[in-house]
């Protein structure tokens, strides 16, 4: 592997469509067994979640040593409260895979999920009671050349776990007027998170994840998103505006319908860039002068099931083509995976270190 020295500067000037000294590294979320591996150390007694307390430094500390290592200038963080309790940690039978190490997320079963009875008395997250103080204290073990990115979960991430699939048809369909209550509820919070986050002089861009489509089309009308949704998104983008933040977007699917929109709202950067839904090189002529684009390095096949060679070539092809003037950021199409082989995730970064330098000559 070649030596990363990290550099935040050099992600904020990509972000901002300007050409750094190299091309950088950008993940949403790389598994705690990758982290592992490439660490070589046994994290069992550190599983992921357990620094998102703002209590653990230790756990802070580990993932500044694995993201400065790894290649990249940032580590992320996510303040640590949930809208749904039918999402829980759980382990054993209820774990989607039972040999793996580390507590999994899951939904269980026969779950009562938000309704018009109960919205008043549902426990909302209340952010008062939740902790952003690691933002402070990550200073202690944070170099000063790394930033924080804070990722905020999105509204229709919330929303339809709240509900159901089923039950969010039904609204978008038949109660609007409801479904805008929960989404003005959500969002409220969300947008709360944004203010009291941004303010912290760790925190050097905002990142907001929130799928609005599949690989075929979007999950509700562009009309439906323009009412209810980007108002919304325009909030948050006018907190980052405030503190200079970089503002970043994450959703799978095809965005076609909706890039202009999301060019207008404020957003800096679009990540994945689904591999399945669009053509990145498309994206990069129709909208290299409005986003930097991050990831696209395909999951599916490449990253998963591919040979290291093969991994290679495709790194070097999405520098070689979208790279040059600033504006790309190497990563996967989605997220780092625990069944990504730690030699293809290994090689996309020693590839990235070696050919990403400015100016690009592939």
């Amino acid at each position: 592997m070649r030596k990363n020295e990290p550099n935040f500067n050099r992600l904020k000037k990509t972000l901002y469509l300007e050409e750094p000294d190299r091309v950088p590294l950008v993940e949403l979320w790389i598994d705690p067994v990758i982290k592992e591996n490439f660490l070589d150390k046994d994290l069992a007694g550190l599983k992921e979640t357990t620094w998102l307390s703002s209590e653990n430094l230790e756990q802070a500390q580990i993932e500044v040593e694995f993201y400065s290592k790894a290649g990249y200038d940032y580590i992320p963080w996510s303040p640590p409260f949930n809208f749904n309790l039918s999402v829980a940690s759980s382990s054993g039978e209820e774990s989607p895979n039972t040999e793996e190490k580390y507590d999994r997320n899951c939904v269980p079963k026969n779950v009562e999920n938000l309704t018009k009875d109960n919205f008043d008395t549902y426990p909302w997250p209340k952010l008062n009671n939740v902790n952003f103080s690691f933002l402070n204290k990550i200073n202690q073990v944070l170099p000063n050349n790394m930033k924080v990115i804070v990722r905020i979960f999105g509204i229709l991430e919330q929303v339809i776990p709240l509900v159901g699939w089923d039950k969010f048809s039904y609204l978008y369909v038949h109660d609007n007027e409801f479904l805008d209550t929960i989404i003005k509820k959500v969002a409220d919070i969300q947008i709360k998170a944004f203010k009291k986050a941004a303010k912290y002089d760790s925190v050097g861009a905002m990142w907001f994840t929130d799928d609005l489509a599949y690989a075929d089309n979007l999950f509700a009308s562009v009309k439906f998103y323009r009412k209810h949704l980007f108002p919304h998104y325009y909030k948050m983008s006018s907190i980052c505006n405030k503190h200079e933040l970089p503002f970043i977007f994450h959703s799978d699917g095809t965005l076609w319908k909706v890039f202009d929109d999301l060019a207008d709202i404020g957003f800096n950067a679009i990540q994945p860039i689904e591999p399945k839904a669009m053509d990145i090189d498309e994206v990069k002529r129709k909208y290299g002068d409005r986003f930097c684009l991050i990831g696209n390095l395909d999951l599916n096949y490449t990253l998963t099931r591919g040979s290291t060679e093969e991994v290679k070539e495709e790194t070097k092809k999405r520098i070689k083509s979208l790279a040059p003037g600033g504006g790309y950021c190497v990563g996967s199409s989605n997220a780092v995976t625990s069944y990504v082989p730690l030699e293809n995730y290994k090689t996309m970064i020693d590839t990235t270190l070696k050919y990403g330098e400015y100016p690009i000559n592939i």
